[in-house]
């Protein structure tokens, strides 16, 4: 049973102090494991002292607090800027006769649908970014003034992370760029949670409510019946808690993409971003800490596969170990 809005932010203190205790135990144990990462650090809490906590859930608390300082070059990015974000939208408004099987066309649809509002938050940062329609502007289906400021964040930012945001957020965005005569933002990148969900995982459900419930992660907030419709009408209680549906979705985003991000292939090379001036440059968290593990074979190489210690990802080095009078030898099957 999930949330009803009014307790988001006692359910997130209370979550926040449960974990808070165990700070000086995380710092004890990596002091004799400095080579843990916060994932390992905290199933070892959880399981060696049999906690009624989970694990998951003080490995976050572990990452956003930086209690691993060794480590913060993996959680606090330098240079490269990384959103996550999130819209709500309100639906276009049409006559039509029946409910069932129709073809509305767009004579007649008499609202056009637009932007309720929208959160975002840079990764690892603390500070919710949001913005919501007035009550005028959504009877108007004016949402200019909120578009505009999502056009500079996208306009910064160097990767923008979305559960479905290739097919839903990012188009949805671009829409109404396009439709208040604005440019294109500068080039960014995009993850996909959803998308490396069903890419990688045999999951009942690539829901973003039910991948929280499997990690153990609190998922969406409860929405009143006729939240929406009272929203779109211009009721402003409904568009606010609306605005907080939207950044609890953004805060859950980030759990679950940092639970899946070693998952992730290929991901948006982070070291091109960080600019690294010595050593290896983690390319999916910007970590500098690797293990040799085994090795990545193509079909004419084979190369050093290297894992990273803060975010346990994979990646393979770029100069290949075979020789080239072996590989002048080899042949490849046929693709067809």
């Amino acid at each position: 049973m999930g949330l009803s809005i009014p307790s988001i932010k006692y359910k997130t203190t209370l979550i926040m102090g449960k974990y808070n205790q165990y700070e000086q135990t995380v710092r004890d144990v990596f002091k004799q494991h400095p080579d843990w990462g916060s994932d390992k650090i905290a199933e070892h809490i959880v399981r060696g002292n049999n906690l009624h906590i989970s694990a998951s859930g003080l490995a976050r608390h572990i990452r956003r607090n930086n209690l691993l300082q060794q480590h913060s070059h993996a959680h606090s990015l330098k240079q490269a800027k990384v959103l996550l974000f999130d819209i709500e939208t309100a639906p276009m408004l049409s006559y039509h006769f029946g409910l069932w099987g129709q073809n509305i066309r767009m004579p007649d649809v008499y609202k056009e649908g637009c932007i309720l509002t929208w959160s975002a938050k840079w990764l690892f940062g603390e500070e919710i970014i949001q913005e919501k329609i007035t009550p005028k502007e959504v009877v108007d289906r004016n949402d200019e003034r909120i578009v505009r400021k999502l056009w500079k964040l996208l306009d910064e930012c160097d990767i923008a992370i979305g559960h479905n945001v290739n097919k839903f957020d990012k188009k949805v965005a671009n829409q109404r760029f396009l439709r208040y005569g604005m440019p294109p933002p500068s080039f960014y990148e995009t993850i996909d949670t959803l998308l490396h969900s069903r890419k990688q995982f045999k999951q009942p459900s690539h829901r973003l409510d039910d991948i929280c419930r499997f990690l153990g992660i609190d998922g969406k907030v409860e929405t009143p019946k006729g939240l929406w419709r009272d929203a779109v009408e211009g009721d402003a209680e409904a568009i606010s808690l609306m605005a907080q549906y939207c950044d609890n979705d953004v805060k859950i985003l980030e759990d679950v993409y940092l639970a899946m991000r070693a998952y992730i292939k290929p991901h948006p090379n982070i070291g091109l971003l960080e600019n690294p001036e010595d050593g290896y440059c983690c390319p999916t968290c910007g970590g500098h800490e690797f293990k040799f593990d085994g090795e990545y074979r193509t079909y004419v190489n084979v190369y050093d596969n290297l894992r990273c210690t803060s975010c346990g990802s994979l990646q393979r080095s770029r100069t290949a170990k075979t020789p080239k009078e072996v590989r002048d030898r080899l042949l490849v099957s046929n693709p067809k």
